[in-house]
């Protein structure tokens, strides 16, 4: 297995913990509750034209330095399990063979 389809695998269960989690604990937050005056520190198209196309390496390095997270929620075709909360700094993608083919959302 490959470094990359390992990081993968281990992003995938760290997520799927985190559900587990979640669901086990409750939450505190409100997805119904509006977000108000949230600023935003990305804007999608923007970011789409700086990591679309880019591999996830490259993709995961610009991020780091522009302080965002990256979340993969569709991977080589397949949708992946997703927290609902919002979280401004988190930049939601699709891959498919390592490249970044879309951004999907912020938050």
């Amino acid at each position: 297995m490959d470094m990359t389809r390992a990081r993968n695998t281990v992003r995938l269960l760290a997520g799927a913990l985190v559900l587990l989690l979640a669901a086990a604990c409750g939450s505190v937050d409100d997805p119904g509750a509006p977000l108000g005056d949230i600023e935003m520190p990305f804007e999608l198209d923007a970011v789409a034209v700086e990591i679309e196309g880019a591999s996830l390496e490259d993709a995961e390095a610009w991020a780091d330095r522009q302080g965002a997270e990256l979340r993969i929620v569709r991977l080589d075709g397949e949708d992946l399990a997703a927290t609902t909360d919002f979280v401004p700094e988190r930049i939601n993608i699709f891959v498919a063979d390592d490249v970044v083919t879309e951004v999907s959302s912020i938050g």
